[in-house]
């Protein structure tokens, strides 16, 4: 008697093999998975999330929490399983910050700067390697800024900067006024050179200043009081100041307070015929400069000094009756401001 016996034979489900994208990453980044098995039989699911694949096929793009999550594999075919897995780990992101203090400092000086770094390496331009909250100490020769770069283990940057800027110490180069001698009410150049910004002031009580001015740009000043003056020009920075100076010396203007004429002839001092002789009564300031005033007569074309207090002496010249002649004086001070009198009389 013979008998027979059906056997039905399940392949075994093939071996499975689970890889990442990466293994490790920033936390918020995605990864995807791709599963693969041999022979290509069975379904295939990935747990956490039972997210149904297919051989060969990456998944769509997954976001791990913080830490390590583990990707498991399952390959059923009938009732047989196979597994694989694969592990990945979400490190938290990178932090840098960069404060300097001060951050505005003269040249010469210093600025601390003062690093945090978190979750990762920091390295600080031109220095390398800091530690959280370490501080290095910098005196730069200009206007700097200074990067920090903080680098987490999945490869993750984050930067943050701070700006030290330096200040060049002003220069008072000069102050210059032209001219140097002038006459009350009568204008000035006043020209200062420097760096940083500068104002003009007076020492000298009540005189004018012009205040803020630009280098190199002349600018004018109207003197409103007699005597010397000095000038101070101060340059700053913003915290460093220099200074330098000139003066000014101001004078009265020139007056004439009197200039008359009178005739010796025996007609009356109005009288003015050939011959006559003409006395002239001058009395003038010069604006304390003690310098002579000039009378210029028809027979003295280039002018003749006379003291500041004075008679002049001189005739009617032989002219035709009616003719006028016409006499002046003519005073100017040291600052070169002049003032002219004259007297006009008619022959007869």
């Amino acid at each position: 008697k013979t008998f027979f016996a059906t056997v039905t034979v399940n392949p075994v489900p093939g071996s499975p093999n689970l890889t990442a994208s990466k293994n490790l990453i920033t936390v918020g980044d995605t990864i995807t998975l791709l599963p693969s098995w041999a022979p290509n039989s069975g379904t295939g699911v990935i747990n956490p999330g039972a997210i149904g694949v297919l051989n060969g096929v990456p998944t769509a793009a997954l976001t791990p929490g913080a830490g390590t999550t583990v990707y498991t594999l399952t390959v059923t075919q009938g009732s047989l399983t196979t597994t694989a897995g694969t592990a990945v780990t979400a490190v938290a992101a990178p932090i840098a910050a960069l404060v300097a203090l001060p951050t505005t400092i003269n040249a010469g000086s210093s600025s601390v700067l003062t690093n945090t770094v978190g979750n990762g390496v920091g390295v600080l331009t031109g220095f390398g390697n800091v530690a959280n909250t370490q501080a290095v100490t910098v005196s730069p020769t200009f206007t700097t800024t200074y990067f920090l770069t903080v680098t987490n283990a999945a490869g993750a940057t984050a930067t943050a900067s701070a700006q030290v800027t330096v200040l060049q110490g002003p220069l008072a180069i000069s102050l210059a006024a032209s001219p140097q001698l002038v006459t009350l009410l009568d204008s000035f150049q006043m020209t200062g050179v420097f760096t940083g910004t500068a104002t003009v002031t007076s020492l000298s009580g009540g005189a004018t200043a012009p205040g803020a001015i630009t280098s190199g740009l002349p600018v004018t000043v109207t003197p409103t009081i007699l005597g010397f003056k000095n000038y101070l020009l101060t340059a700053t920075n913003g915290t460093q100041t220099a200074t330098t100076g000139t003066f000014v010396n101001v004078i009265a203007a020139p007056t004439v307070t009197t200039f008359t004429v009178v005739s010796n002839n025996f007609g009356g001092p109005a009288v003015f015929q050939n011959g006559d002789n003409l006395t002239f009564t001058i009395v003038y300031n010069d604006g304390g400069t003690n310098t002579d005033g000039v009378f210029t007569d028809i027979f003295q074309a280039l002018g003749t000094p006379v003291n500041s207090t004075q008679t002049v002496v001189t005739t009617v010249p032989f002219v035709p009756i009616g003719t006028t002649l016409t006499y002046t004086l003519k005073v100017t001070n040291a600052a070169g401001k002049s003032v002219v009198a004259t007297i006009s009389i008619v022959t007869s």
